[in-house]
């Protein structure tokens, strides 16, 4: 079991599609596809996410994370080289379905399998610190793929994308190597049945006031932080922002987000009670910034974003993971993504119109009105939900 922490370190860093982050738009707009239709691509994926990813969590509970990882790697290298190679509408979309079921296979389950190997070890109490440094480590590989991805770009804007495929195919490889820890909880060999295991991943859901209260928060971060991606590319035309630096700003945000998952624990120490609402509001800001200045420094608001990027999952897992059984901690964590992607998928369009329709700085300001509405609801709701747990245990 011990391998696998030093594993988990070397498959985080390379588990996401490096390379293609400060170069994915322009390279969408030169194959002619236009904003309308990205966001359309970015729905697909949200929709796909809905309806995969409860069934892939309890398959990883079911059958091993492991082989569950290990099939996501799979479907996300079929993805790459359906957007390398497809030229219209239809092969992405399918690629963007193919990237959701690869992703869904990977959600929750790498924590599960985590968290599970530290229990195993008697450990469990090291999870936060090891989960927050393997997304650290992600970031920091990202950070430098950033600088990267433009130079590969300008010399040929299929380079990027060939080398995350091949980022893609090692990190199956490295997911070759992991030993499956013992699932905690089972009925039997194969515990309970593949239905019973989401029906039962429901109910355990619908019974804890807290991971209730964790997908309010994820629903509306998911929503605004995956929207906000797909219009920092127009914020820096828009302040004159030479695509020559792009590569830099990401490296710039990959080191924020390192930063604040390596010390997530700090950040969660001190919001204690309020972390979800400070993290929601820190984002209000960000927009607050991005929609009032006009000038190159107005980058800064996107930091905030970055901070709270690194925070996200180290904290949505601390809460799942303290309050979900060893059985069904994968199905329960991909409830969670299921929820928030529905939301995303649901409201990305719309503010797809908002951008068609308004400059990118009064689409900023209304994405912070938004957001701090949806803030208080979300922190009432909490409060509600709190007190219920609260009088339920007495």
């Amino acid at each position: 079991m011990k391998k696998n922490i030093r594993l988990y370190y070397l498959y985080y860093a390379l588990s996401d599609l490096l390379f293609i982050g400060p170069v994915i738009v322009i390279y969408l707009l030169s194959k002619g596809f236009s904003f309308t239709e990205i966001l359309a691509l970015q729905s697909i994926f949200s929709i796909a996410i809905f309806i995969t990813e409860v069934p892939t969590g309890a398959t990883a509970d079911k059958f091993g994370r492991k082989n569950s990882l290990i099939l996501g790697t799979v479907f996300r290298f079929l993805a790459m080289l359906l957007l390398i190679f497809g030229k219209s509408f239809l092969p992405l979309a399918l690629s963007e379905i193919l990237f959701a079921l690869g992703l869904s296979l990977k959600s929750g389950t790498d924590s599960a399998l985590l968290y599970d190997t530290m229990l195993s070890l008697e450990r469990e109490s090291d999870y936060q610190r090891i989960a927050g440094k393997g997304h650290s480590n992600l970031y920091i590989t990202q950070a430098v793929a950033s600088l990267l991805a433009g130079v590969m770009y300008s010399y040929d804007p299929h380079l990027p994308f060939i080398a995350a495929t091949v980022f893609v195919a090692l990190n199956g490889l490295v997911c070759l190597f992991f030993s499956e820890p013992p699932i905690h909880g089972k009925t039997s060999k194969h515990g309970l049945g593949y239905y019973d295991q989401m029906k039962s991943s429901f109910s355990h859901v619908a019974s804890q006031k807290k991971i209730i209260a964790v997908i309010l928060f994820a629903c509306v971060y998911i929503t605004f932080s995956k929207t906000a991606f797909w219009f920092y590319t127009p914020y820096f035309v828009a302040v004159d922002i030479n695509v020559v630096y792009y590569g830099l700003m990401f490296f710039l945000f990959n080191i924020i987000a390192a930063i604040s998952s390596r010390y997530n624990h700090l950040f969660i120490k001190a919001t204690r009670g309020r972390t979800m609402v400070v993290m929601n509001l820190m984002m209000v800001v960000s927009f607050a910034i991005l929609g009032t200045v006009t000038h190159a420094i107005g980058v800064m608001g996107i930091f905030l974003q970055q901070a709270n990027r690194g925070l996200f999952k180290p904290v949505v897992d601390k809460y799942v993971n303290k309050h979900t059984a060893s059985d069904k901690r994968a199905t329960v964590l991909s409830i969670v993504s299921l929820m928030s992607n529905l939301c995303a998928a649901v409201f990305m369009p719309l503010f797809g119109l908002v951008k068609d329709s308004l400059d990118v700085y009064k689409t900023h300001l209304t994405l912070a009105a938004t957001l701090l509405i949806a803030t208080l609801f979300m922190s009432y709701t909490i409060k509600r939900l709190q007190k219920k747990a609260i009088g339920s245990a007495k």
